[in-house]
């Protein structure tokens, strides 16, 4: 017997759920800020920088600053709300699973006022988090149903990564279009004493 399918409804393991979904959701953000900073503006930069050779020190100088807020801000921020988000998660497996935390492995647990604060700006719908593990038989050897939980993490997990491995391979043929294409309109323009009438014919 087992009470993972009763227990993690409750608000103690709901509050869990709200934070690392939420500290999760930051870390998608920081990613998509510093996806556009550091490869999307960069891009259009260099596709302008063809076009103008004026524009190319300011290119150069955004280049500089974009780094440097992605290495000195950016991204140890998404690298802190990872960890959080992760440190909340286990605390949620352990708990629900009736698992020992190993300190070892996930190091000290997250404060719990960072946890609260977390859950209080979750602002979803509360049904996306409810029932998390499904399938889980009430009857079933409460052994049995943590490898059943396990491997719904694992296949989360594996679904989560084939999804940002599609988004990556996407981001990066769009970018080599949009350099091939800023590079035949540099040449085209070259070809015909930068005259971009000539191109249209």
């Amino acid at each position: 017997m087992n009470t993972i399918a009763r227990d993690q409804d409750t608000p103690e393991f709901q509050r869990l759920l709200k934070a690392r979904q939420r500290v999760y959701s930051d870390a998608t953000r920081y990613q998509i800020l510093q996806m556009m900073l550091t490869v999307a503006l960069p891009v259009a930069g260099a596709v302008l920088a063809l076009a103008y050779p004026e524009v190319r020190p300011y290119v150069a100088l955004y280049g500089l600053i974009a780094t440097a807020l992605d290495v000195t801000w950016i991204d140890r921020m998404q690298r802190r709300s990872l960890k959080v988000a992760a440190k909340i998660s286990e605390e949620f497996d352990c708990g629900l699973l009736k698992m020992p935390w190993n300190s070892f492995v996930a190091g000290k647990r997250e404060n719990a006022e960072i946890v609260d604060a977390a859950a209080r700006r979750w602002n979803d719908d509360a049904s996306s988090i409810a029932g998390w593990y499904t399938g889980v038989a009430p009857t079933a050897r409460h052994s049995m149903a943590r490898l059943v939980c396990q491997r719904m993490n694992l296949q989360y997990d594996a679904s989560l990564r084939r999804k940002y491995g599609t988004y990556l391979i996407w981001v990066a043929g769009i970018v080599s279009i949009a350099l091939i294409f800023g590079a035949m309109a540099k040449d085209c323009q070259s070809a015909f004493k930068f005259d971009p009438a000539y191109c249209l014919i």
